[in-house]
């Protein structure tokens, strides 16, 4: 790999804003496994490219995981060589999928004539749904919100859909207003990063999960472990970047426009986390964060 093909391909891992945490860690991890980079970049080039990775995808905590891993592993303070790190990580996600539908169990409330909500794009999401789809009648019909700015709720309503799912695209403030008017069940949510407090994902997410919340509704987030991370190191996170292909971001004369792709929500209103791990109310994640390792400062933005 050339110098110049390796540097294209971290501005590339960088500025991902299509696909989800886990698929990007996955394509961060499939990089660095490959003995033409961890042969012919150099060690100073290696730490260069995580430190923009890291801080072009602030919000995403896997990919500050790997990315501490991987550093650990360039710096020699890890016993790991870089390939070997970057094998675990791909081995890891490889078997999440797995893991993750063993402890997906059911809903927390029992599945009424009303519709639950998706919203945003969460491949965990999808990989939960999928193999819940016979579980449940043949006619549950799930409400996706179109997920603006990036407007993910499209791609998520075509796979829910290929699935066998009843599914209806509706404007987000239209689902807000469903939730208000009580005929919304619940909500399904996939997440960036949490702490113990605390969630990222999508903007919307955590107004909409307090809408859910408030009205009588339960509220999960299907997620993986990796996403945990302390307090102290998610206070750093950088979720207020704004979202760069969205249709409608067009400034005109005398006006500018606000589209942040990420938002954080309260783990006070969450019912239950879904991970591969097992299923945990928002009060049982403390064991979890302490078992996080140190984030490089150098990769904190």
């Amino acid at each position: 790999m050339t110098l110049e093909s390796w540097r294209n391909k971290v501005v590339s891992l960088a500025s991902d804003r299509t696909h989800g945490a886990m698929e990007v860690t996955l394509d961060i991890a499939r990089l660095f496994a490959s003995k033409p980079v961890t042969e012919e970049i150099s060690s100073a080039e290696l730490k260069n490219g995580l430190v923009q990775i890291a801080h072009g995808q602030s919000a995403m905590a896997p990919v500050l995981r790997i990315c501490g891993d991987l550093w650990n592993s360039c710096v020699g303070t890890s016993e790991l060589s870089v390939e070997i790190t970057a094998g675990k990580w791909i081995d890891a996600i490889d078997r999440f999928d797995v893991l993750f539908s063993d402890h997906l169990f059911s809903f927390p409330s029992p599945i009424t004539e009303k519709p639950f909500g998706v919203f945003s794009y969460s491949s965990t999401l999808l990989t939960g749904l999928s193999h819940l789809r016979n579980s449940f009648r043949e006619n549950t019909s799930i409400l996706v919100p179109e997920s603006r700015p990036g407007g993910e709720g499209a791609t998520t309503a075509e796979h829910l859909t290929k699935q066998g799912w009843s599914v209806t695209v509706v404007p987000d403030m239209v689902f807000a207003d469903m939730v208000t008017a009580g005929e919304v069940d619940g909500l399904l949510l996939g997440c960036d990063a949490l702490c113990e407090s605390r969630f990222v994902n999508k903007s919307g997410s955590g107004a909409l999960a307090s809408l859910v919340h408030n009205n009588g509704g339960w509220v999960e987030l299907w997620t993986s472990t990796v996403k945990v991370l302390p307090n102290v190191v998610f206070e750093h996170l950088d979720w207020k970047k704004n979202q760069s292909n969205d249709l409608h971001q067009v400034q005109k004369s005398g006006y500018s426009v606000h589209q942040p792709l990420f938002g954080t929500g309260n783990l006070s209103d969450v019912t239950r986390i879904v991970t591969e791990q097992g299923v945990y109310r928002p009060s049982e994640i403390h064991g979890l964060i302490q078992s996080v390792p140190a984030i490089p400062d150098e990769l904190l933005p």
